[in-house]
């Protein structure tokens, strides 16, 4: 069935095991190369097994085919009359997935080492401010409360509205019972 328009692509046009590229959108083209795994006139699609994604239908005006060797990539080859991409390929991405090159490595840990160093000093500048601030304040009410003679119950339940945005609920209760437990 051709196309009904002259410039439209049919999927007549295409074969079997032919290597294609994806038209993603204006200027932009898939980085990988497919194989052309089935063709289906009947709905104007075309199966393409990808090393990425594997097996997606795509229309054919989206399909650019391709001669592998121009873009500096080896031939997909079918394996034992299967139109999909050869055991050493698959065995080559499986091997390789997840790692990383030795400069991306060392670049990243130089970045890390940089993070660390920053994030401590960070955390520590934090931890004083919230020492200096939040914890001396929190004790001298609770000593306060403790004075005038009321329970530690009665300190949590005047103390929490004061300190619910700053401190933990959990944080609270262990210092007033710390500060309880101490003072007799």
């Amino acid at each position: 069935m051709p196309a009904l328009f002259p410039n439209a692509a049919a999927p007549e046009n295409f074969k079997v095991g032919q290597q294609v590229r994806w038209y993603v959108g204006e200027k932009n083209i898939s980085p990988y190369i497919g194989r052309i795994v089935e063709i289906c006139p009947g709905i104007s699609k075309v199966w393409v097994e990808w090393p990425v994604g594997g097996k997606q239908q795509h229309s054919p005006e989206d399909l650019i085919v391709v001669t592998p060797e121009s873009y500096g990539v080896s031939t997909i080859k079918g394996d034992e009359g299967t139109a999909s991409y050869s055991n050493y390929d698959t065995t080559l991405s499986e091997e390789n997935y997840g790692k990383m090159s030795p400069k991306v490595v060392k670049l990243a840990e130089k970045l890390t080492a940089k993070k660390e160093s920053n994030i401590s000093k960070m955390a520590s500048s934090i931890a004083n401010k919230f020492a200096s601030e939040v914890v001396e304040k929190l004790s001298s009410d609770v000593l306060s409360c403790k004075t005038k003679g009321m329970s530690d119950i009665q300190t949590y339940q005047v103390l929490y509205p004061r300190y619910e945005k700053t401190c933990s609920d959990n944080f609270m209760r262990s210092a007033i019972t710390k500060i309880y437990e101490e003072i007799v």
